[in-house]
């Protein structure tokens, strides 16, 4: 495939089914994501608790009740916190940017305190964005967390969603040293033109969230339909591992992460 410096205009309507290697920003991307990209603290609050991504308008709640558990609990202790958003895009022919999708990332605040509170409930939030060993330990414990992602339909194919994380996958697999190959397939096996029906949608997009639930279990539900859990502690590392290891596929959004996660931990969020 040549890149996409050297393509023609007619030739990209046919990209966003092919597969491409997108894993990673180059540092022209990485600018226009860091742009993109706002501190949780500074989103714009509805009275529904919703936190709106600025890039695409796309809107996240601030709490979500997360896909591998059937019954809420009193207290909402099972409740995930909104720590971040931001957008997965490629730059395509130095015109424009196109957006895959918008995503947030949450995590359970009582299983984070419990697990790496003692470790840096004193560091500082600003020093603790910055902490790659921070990150490295957010994924070594399994503290409950999970991704949403909201997919333009009329602008984005399927295809493209799916060849995203193909690639993504595979190499944070690879640099895990990690045999796993089975979820990859399995994961993959999600993305048909299914996924896009209008059953599935609301006036944003397609919505999906990726549930890490401890014990390695992966669960994927597009909608209000569960389609899928992949039992696998690897895979779900890597998968998380796209949106605050390193590369991250947005900077600025993986520290906003680390800053909001720093002020929970220190007490302050």
């Amino acid at each position: 495939m040549p890149p996409f410096e050297d393509m023609s205009p007619k030739v990209l309507p046919n990209i966003l089914t092919e597969s491409i290697e997108i894993d990673g920003l180059d540092e022209k991307e990485d600018l226009l994501e860091q742009v993109s990209a706002m501190r949780v603290q500074d989103y714009t609050f509805s009275t529904e608790s919703f936190v709106i991504e600025p890039k695409t308008g796309f809107k996240f709640p601030t709490y979500l009740f997360p896909v591998g558990y059937k019954d809420r609990l009193d207290g909402g202790s099972l409740n995930q916190v909104l720590a971040g958003v931001g957008i997965r895009s490629v730059n395509i022919i130095k015109l424009s940017l196109l957006k895959i999708y918008a995503f947030g990332f949450y995590l359970n605040p009582q299983r984070l305190r419990a697990e790496l509170g003692s470790n840096y409930g004193g560091v500082l939030p600003e020093e603790l964005k910055l902490k790659s060993s921070f990150y490295d330990d957010i994924l070594r414990h399994e503290l409950d967390m999970s991704v949403r992602l909201i997919v333009h339909h009329k602008k984005v194919r399927i295809g493209l969603v799916k060849s995203t994380f193909e690639t993504a996958l595979k190499n944070r697999l690879k640099k895990m040293k990690s045999n796993e190959e089975e979820g990859v397939r399995v994961f993959c096996s999600y993305f048909t033109e299914e996924l896009l029906l209008p059953a599935f949608l609301n006036l944003q997009g397609t919505i999906i969230d990726f549930h890490w639930q401890p014990g390695g279990h992966f669960h994927t539900k597009v909608g209000d339909r569960v389609i899928g859990t992949i039992h696998s502690l690897d895979f779900c590392r890597a998968f998380f591992d796209i949106y605050i290891g390193e590369p991250p596929v947005c900077n600025r959004a993986k520290h906003d992460i680390g800053l909001k996660l720093g002020h929970i931990l220190h007490g302050s969020g």
